[in-house]
């Protein structure tokens, strides 16, 4: 399995020494704490794809793009780990790809069903060596649910599954397809687009949405935002064109009254965050300063303020945009550590992954 991904081995490999030897600046009002630190080794390396929280016994759960246990002997790749960390730190190993038919290369992160059970994608590896869909039981059990082939445009899939306990299945994209699938493996295209899609998001009453980063209109291909119904039927919600701040590049986030809230890499290197109604209605809440983009999992609280972080030219933050469209640094990182995306509990901390090697972070209030 030689592919692009060894690029990111050896970018790994020159980080490692960095990320250990990093400093966090002081909190600015609110207190951070790392709660693991990847070793590189069998307890997996570079969490991506966002974390998974159990509000119940404060376990969160996530992927590791590499570490595991050794899954190709000429390249010395470890093919990645799914974890559980414990509110005390301790890290639990749920299972270490091995490459071959289990898949290699988590990416996407994991959703869970209403039992307890979790689901997540691979890059690679399956049958076709074009990623799979897995299921890990609460009793840790493993189950291939399905290996994609390439034959829609379905394959390699790069996002996070999402869950809809009112059909009891799965939603995802992979290529440029979006997908469902049962706890049984029963795996069907939902649609199909002309351009790779990003992570779908539900609301409360099961509509699905998302976003395509290069999509669009002909003369731009800078994005949209779509909705799909439970049969496939599209709406386009929203088309980016040259004159907007574009190429939506991360996951959507159902705001207050039922908007949609998103990141946006932007034209000329200029990242921005917005807003959007399900009517069509388009604002831009905040943009970024010139080489810096909004990244990875968003959060709002009760009184309808946006968390999320960023990467690009030393400001690597975690932020939070306010209903009046103020902005605020919650906290900044040095020397590299980038943060990828937050998740929110119950009392309004956030919980977020950083990468090369990788940790595990809370920011409290």
């Amino acid at each position: 399995m030689k592919t692009a991904r060894h690029f990111r081995l050896a970018l790994l490999s020159a980080s490692v020494a960095l990320a250990f030897a990093a400093d966090i600046s002081p909190a600015q009002a609110w207190k951070y704490k790392t709660l693991y630190k990847f070793m590189n080794g069998a307890d997996g390396s570079v969490p991506n794809g966002g974390l998974l929280r159990n509000s119940a016994t404060g376990n969160l759960y996530g992927v590791t793009e590499r570490g595991g246990v050794p899954c190709d002997e000429e390249e010395g790749d470890r093919c990645g780990v799914v974890f559980k960390l414990a509110p005390d730190g301790t890290e639990t190993v749920l299972h270490a790809f091995t490459g071959g038919s289990d898949g290699a290369f988590p990416i996407g992160g994991l959703a869970n069903d209403d039992a307890g059970n979790l689901y997540g994608t691979t890059l690679e590896g399956g049958d076709s060596d074009r990623g799979t869909v897995f299921k890990l039981g609460s009793d840790g059990s493993y189950t291939l649910l399905h290996t994609f082939d390439d034959r829609h445009h379905d394959s390699l899939p790069r996002t996070r599954l999402v869950w809809d306990s009112a059909s009891g299945k799965l939603y995802g994209t992979a290529g440029a397809a979006a997908f469902t699938l049962t706890p049984t493996g029963k795996y069907s295209i939902l649609h199909e687009f002309d351009e790779s899609l990003g992570s779908l998001t539900l609301d409360g009453d099961h509509h699905i949405y998302g976003a395509s980063t290069f999509g669009g209109d002909p003369d731009c291909k800078c994005g949209f935002v779509f909705s799909l119904t439970p049969k496939g039927d599209e709406t386009v919600l929203y088309e980016f064109t040259k004159k907007q701040v574009g190429y939506p590049n991360g996951p959507l986030v159902i705001g207050q009254g039922g908007a949609l809230y998103g990141g946006n890499a932007g034209p000329k290197n200029k990242g921005s965050f917005f807003r959007l109604t399900l009517g069509g209605k388009y604002h831009v809440l905040y943009r970024f300063d010139p080489l810096v983009f909004p990244r990875g999992d968003l959060a709002v609280d009760a009184a309808g303020a946006i968390y999320g972080s960023t990467d690009g030219m030393g400001q690597e933050i975690i932020f939070q945009i306010n209903p009046d469209r103020s902005e605020q640094t919650l906290y900044s990182f040095e020397n590299d550590l980038s943060p990828q995306g937050v998740i929110m509990d119950e009392a309004g901390n956030l919980y977020g992954e950083t990468d090369l090697p990788g940790t595990i972070f809370e920011l409290v209030k």
